[in-house]
């Protein structure tokens, strides 16, 4: 839980909160079980997420097409892609432009991707 000091805009003056307003980063997330894993390179780079960056996830089994998920590949190959169902399988995308889709019939949802936290 941290103070939540005012609303900020571009050369703005601070519009200060009523003393006492927090703000619960869970609550931003959604409620459920969660976990994070932590980008070691730029990898995800054109999706926003850069190496450190902390990737929050939801966790359940399930998702619907184009959601960002962490999944496993055959049972080992940890990837954070966008799911989508089709006539092979499954159809994970890429979070970059330079990777490549990947097609498999053995994917394990770990969980959606449901935010991220970069510390400077």
């Amino acid at each position: 839980m941290l103070g939540l000091l005012g609303l900020i805009s571009h050369n703005q003056p601070l519009s200060a909160q009523k003393e006492g307003d927090s703000v619960d980063f869970m609550d931003v997330f959604g409620s459920g079980d969660h976990v994070c894993v932590k980008a070691k390179d730029d990898s995800f780079c054109d999706d926003g997420i850069e190496a450190g960056d902390f990737v929050v996830v939801r966790k359940q089994d399930s998702c619907r097409d184009g959601d960002r998920v962490l999944a496993l590949i055959d049972g080992q190959n940890a990837v954070l892609r966008r799911y989508f169902s089709d006539s092979r399988g499954v159809r994970l995308e890429p979070l970059t432009s330079s990777k490549k889709s990947i097609h498999s019939s053995n994917v394990l949802v770990l969980g959606v991707i449901v935010g991220m936290v970069r510390k400077f």
